[in-house]
């Protein structure tokens, strides 16, 4: 039985900026592009390329009418400079640690309304407790979310989480659970009252969340489940900013949480009745097989600590 060759140790010969090069290059599949995002002249990034290529004796880029198109190899490349990248801010994180100082930059993204306002106080809290965590929150919808999540663009997320806690690349901690309500200019409606009188509330204009969203493949579920259509007049949208004032400029019925109308004084003397199909259990996601830095795991903690059964 023959052996197969091992292939030229180039380890040496690698160098740590051809990782981020390579990476830029291959989302803007533009030298021009990639000198300018990175200040370097295109010279600059077209010499890295062909000297990466040649060190590992493998083409990375397909050259289809003045664009790189990133091949298989490539991309494998670009992950390991992911995980080369991840394990140098563990090692920064640890020599701060023995410093005893926490160092490190975080990024979280959330989408959950209910966590929003218990996300901002904790995080105010580690801010005055650490000034050298530096802390980036972006809001965004919960696929774009995921997504980020899994390139390991975000630290951990807070979103809502149902229909996805089956998933075993996914470590999620529970932190609520959200209830939904129906309103318009006027009133607060119960969804179980909505769907009764389903006849005379779908003729009136609705602004609901765009198919792929949490809430909205429930509100499809449920209307198809009772045999009943969509409101015919109606505005899809992707992102709670902008619904309410869309509500108040066409006086549209929406779906919305319980914890916004507490949050503004507005949740009725009486008493709502909910749906169980219509309520959302929301809390924090990170991957499991990722090892979080020291800052990220002490940030991590602290919140889950003192935001459990909120």
């Amino acid at each position: 039985m023959t052996i197969p060759s091992m292939p030229n140790d180039f380890r040496n010969n690698i160098k740590l900026r051809y990782f981020r090069i390579i990476a830029i290059l291959a989302a803007t599949q533009s030298i021009r592009l990639t000198a300018e995002h990175l200040n370097v002249t295109p010279a600059a990034v077209s010499k890295a390329c062909l000297e990466l290529e040649n060190i590992i004796g493998i083409k990375i880029f397909i050259r289809k009418n003045g664009c790189f198109i990133p091949n298989s190899v490539c991309k494998h490349f670009i992950e390991t400079g992911q995980r080369i990248d991840f394990e140098l801010k563990n090692l920064l994180s640890n020599i701060s640690f023995h410093k005893e100082n926490i160092i490190g930059d975080i990024k979280i993204g959330f989408q959950a309304v209910m966590l929003q306002n218990p996300i901002l106080i904790n995080i105010s809290k580690i801010k005055k407790a650490h000034h050298s965590i530096n802390l980036t929150l972006e809001y965004a919808s919960r696929p774009y979310l995921l997504s980020r999540l899994k390139n390991n663009v975000y630290d951990f997320i807070f979103a809502n989480v149902s229909d996805i806690q089956s998933d075993k690349k996914l470590k999620i901690q529970v932190l609520g659970r959200e209830q939904y309500v129906v309103i318009n200019n006027e009133k607060i409606y119960s969804i179980p009252d909505v769907l009764e009188n389903w006849s005379e509330f779908s003729k009136k204009i609705w602004i609901i969340p765009v198919p792929g969203m949490a809430m909205r493949d429930r509100f499809d579920f449920i209307l198809k489940a009772k045999n009943l259509s969509l409101p015919e007049q109606r505005i899809e949208i992707n992102s709670s900013v902008g619904s309410e004032n869309l509500v108040n400029l066409v006086n549209a019925f929406t779906l919305v949480p319980v914890s916004l109308l507490k949050e503004r004084g507005l949740y009725p003397d009486v008493p709502l009745k909910f749906l169980p199909e219509m309520e959302l259990d929301v809390g924090a996601i990170c991957l499991r097989e990722t090892k979080m830095t020291i800052p990220t795991q002490y940030v991590w903690d602290f919140m889950i600590n003192n935001m459990k059964n909120i």
